[in-house]
């Protein structure tokens, strides 16, 4: 692409200073086509070269589109494994089934199963 922009010169030292001259425009016109966080990315570091550039352009790209995938997919294996609460046991005289009412609920369970072991062995 340069050697289509850059005019063709004898002088050695001329055509070098084009080609650099045309490699800078190119990095300044990848550089502003970018968009977003590799935008930023890119920029902060101040690449002087279009591979570097790319290089860091892409990377960010990637590391992107792993971390959406991965944000996906734990966040579609936590809905599948939600675990729903159910609706609140209710008493008899519907009032709502609380912690103090599980603890009574297993010390009644405990003396009766320490009943029954007892009175087995005799």
């Amino acid at each position: 692409m340069a050697q289509k922009i850059v005019r063709k010169v004898d002088d050695p030292v001329a055509r070098r200073i084009h080609y650099e001259n045309a490699d800078r425009m190119l990095l300044a016109s990848f550089v502003a086509g970018l968009a977003g966080n590799p935008c930023r990315q890119v920029r902060f570091p101040n690449p002087q070269r279009l591979d570097q550039a790319l290089k860091k352009a892409l990377s960010v790209q990637e590391a992107e589109k792993q971390e959406k995938f991965s944000e996906s997919f734990y966040t579609s294996f936590n809905n599948s494994l939600r675990v729903r609460s159910p609706s609140p046991t209710r008493h008899a005289d519907h009032r709502s089934y609380t912690a103090a009412d599980a603890r009574h609920e297993a010390t009644q369970v405990s003396a009766i199963r320490l009943h029954t072991a007892t009175s087995q062995r005799t």
